[in-house]
């Protein structure tokens, strides 16, 4: 299955604030999670159009590989292996 979404930004009214990653504990949406095929190669991919990886946040859910991210806009993504 592939799934495309597609993030717009307004030009009015302009943004505000940094494109630094926010705290996870954070009040308020800071985080879109995927299950995908291969955590590794989405993540290759990831960063191939220029977004990021944090590799010292890895971890497991439901003991499957949990792979932190942002898109090159800052967007913070886990990525989940199916």
């Amino acid at each position: 299955m592939v799934v495309s979404l597609d993030l717009s930004s307004l030009a009015h009214p302009a943004t505000t604030g940094g494109t630094q990653r926010e705290p996870a504990n954070k009040f308020g949406f800071h985080e879109l999670a995927f299950t995908v095929d291969d955590v590794e190669a989405t993540a290759r991919a990831l960063v191939a159009a220029g977004g990021r990886i944090y590799a010292d946040e890895r971890s497991t859910v439901g003991g499957k590989p949990a792979l932190p991210c942002s898109d090159p806009d800052s967007v913070r993504l886990l990525l989940l292996q199916d």
